[in-house]
């Protein structure tokens, strides 16, 4: 999945060009016309970035996370496996491990997230739970996060991510091979 820039020219079908700055968000640097129109000739979608959605998507129900600093988010998912593939620059898609995650980013005052008690969560339901545990086991949850066997039934993994946020990653106990 790659960013691209989407450019509509005046007349004629629309152009699909590679964004140089892929990934970047409000804030982080501008953008600019990657199509070679500028002036009065770069219209609005000339500045847009966009990205590609899966071929195939699934259906599901999908949790929405608000983040503090959505930029600084980002790091935490690409670590645990998820890459960028669809949103704007305030709401970003997130898919990996056979699973979609949606940030957005939270507001200021009482919509600001409260880090010492982040009352957010999210679940991730995959067979390769192992895996993305070794990825990350620094971020563990210690004593009570450890890898192991829940008497509700499930193999999982506890970790903090951004603001706090809950994260647990787990598998059918009965289901692990």
């Amino acid at each position: 999945m790659s960013a691209l820039a989407t450019c509509l020219p005046e007349s004629g079908p629309s152009a699909l060009h590679q964004n140089p700055t892929s990934g970047a968000l409000a804030g982080e640097r501008p953008l600019s016309p990657t199509c070679g129109h500028s002036g009065p000739k770069a219209s609005a979608t000339c500045y847009q970035e966009s990205y590609v959605m899966s071929d195939a998507p699934s259906v599901g129900a999908f949790a929405i996370i608000p983040s503090n600093d959505l930029v600084a988010a980002i790091p935490f998912w690409e670590r645990l496996g998820f890459e960028r593939s669809g949103g704007t620059n305030d709401y970003l898609i997130m898919e990996g491990w056979g699973c979609e995650v949606h940030l957005t980013q939270a507001g200021s005052g009482e919509w600001r997230v409260p880090q010492e008690h982040n009352p957010f969560g999210i679940f991730i339901r995959t067979p390769d739970v192992e895996t993305i545990a070794a990825r990350v086991d620094d971020l563990v949850i210690r004593p009570g996060g450890i890898l192991r066997h829940r008497e509700w039934g499930l193999y999982e993994v506890g970790i903090v991510g951004p603001d706090g946020l809950l994260v647990r990653i787990g598998w059918p106990s009965a289901l692990m091979a």
